[in-house]
């Protein structure tokens, strides 16, 4: 299924997956924490797509119907575990996150294997996004989430790439969290034996727009037409100067190709 965010989406379960990576297990981890480090990832992330904190028992719910280990047939959701969520809501971002361009522009593309001009539109906004540790117990849930806290503050993790297929040609694109500066909270629950912490962050998203030239318009006749091979636009590629004397028009003086 088609998806204009799924890029972005994409991009964020590779920077949790590199935060899961840099994970460094101590000593005076507790037993929890290093079993998460030690998990794969499938059995110690989920994706909770604009599922909030709000929904955290579902969340728990369809977590501990998982059979993360197919060799043992009782239940094998494994605690701690993280969360993930987009939120549905979206938000144009302001100028000083950067340029919108709502009128198009003519642009080439950098990797393109011909010199064909295409038209541009770069959308920015903002999307909420939320991360949820849930653990046994208070000490390894404060501990992750501050490994994580630590994470999104170094410098190479303020943000991340997004791979769009712009006119078939893959291109990256940079969002990054609003800010690095995060705070976590202990989200309450019910059930006495789970610890939840949470930390929301905003994030700058850039989604650009490649297309050519439309059907049954003019174009430069290069391309097929479709999303993957779009028709170039036309362009000028020689220009006649001609002298003009006494009211009579001579042969072209140059031609500039």
């Amino acid at each position: 299924m088609s998806d204009l965010f799924l890029p972005v989406k994409v991009g964020l379960g590779q920077y949790m997956t590199r935060f899961k990576q840099s994970l460094i297990v101590t000593h005076n981890d507790s037993a929890a924490v290093q079993d998460f480090a030690n998990r794969t990832l499938p059995k110690s992330m989920v994706f909770a797509p604009s599922r909030m904190i709000d929904a955290i028992e579902d969340i728990l719910s369809a977590w501990r119907k998982n059979t993360n280990d197919a060799t043992k047939a009782q239940s094998t959701a494994f605690l701690p575990m993280i969360a993930v969520a987009i939120a549905r809501d979206y938000t144009p971002a302001s100028p000083s996150q950067g340029m919108m361009l709502g009128d198009a522009i003519d642009v080439k593309l950098p990797n393109y294997p011909d010199e064909r001009s295409l038209k541009m539109e770069l959308i920015r906004g903002q999307l909420r996004v939320q991360v949820v540790v849930i653990a046994p117990d208070d000490s390894s849930a404060k501990s992750l989430m501050m490994r994580f806290c630590h994470f999104v503050r170094r410098y190479q993790n303020r943000g991340f790439d997004a791979v769009y297929n712009l006119a078939g040609q893959n291109e990256s694109w940079f969002n990054s969290w609003d800010s690095q500066d995060v705070y976590p909270m202990s989200v309450p629950i019910a059930q006495t034996n789970l610890a939840i912490q949470k930390v929301d962050l905003l994030l700058n998203i850039a989604i650009p727009m490649i297309y050519g030239a439309a059907s049954g318009q003019p174009n430069s006749g290069i391309g097929t037409g479709t999303p993957n091979d779009p028709f170039g636009l036309p362009v000028v590629t020689q220009i006649n100067l001609w002298q003009f004397n006494l009211g009579q028009i001579n042969a072209p003086d140059k031609v500039v190709t």
